[in-house]
């Protein structure tokens, strides 16, 4: 039975915290399921060697000079004002249309964005 990722998370949790019999006997009356420690010990084992074979993965590309992905930055908001007065800033922007339904009103939100957009 393959075991979904927030299985497999409360799985890991319970074997390290409790070991393999008393994590199958408190997963077998959560999940409805008769859940033997060894095949809990089978789960956990195969969970932490996925999880060490990743690590060594990264690592490995690390040393030949490859880092990890860079994260996104999220875009720059400007805040509007109630009167629909837009806040102006420098750089390249584009517009962007939000409606606000609790004030039922339109707003304008203007993300940085790579475009070579200009403010209006």
């Amino acid at each position: 039975m393959p075991l979904t990722p927030l299985a497999g998370e409360r799985l890991g949790r319970e074997a390290a915290q409790h070991g393999f019999g008393p994590a199958a006997r408190s997963l077998s009356i959560d999940w409805h399921d008769d859940l033997a420690a060894m095949q809990v010990q089978r789960w956990s084992e195969a969970l932490g060697e996925g999880l060490v074979n990743q690590r060594q993965e990264q690592i490995a590309s690390m040393n030949k000079g490859v880092g990890p992905a860079a994260v996104a930055n999220a875009p720059e908001l400007v805040v509007v004002g109630m009167d629909g007065e837009v806040v102006e800033c420098e750089g390249e922007w584009d517009m962007v249309d939000v409606t606000l339904r609790r004030f039922e009103a339109a707003y304008m939100v203007r993300a940085r964005t790579s475009s070579s957009a200009t403010p209006s």
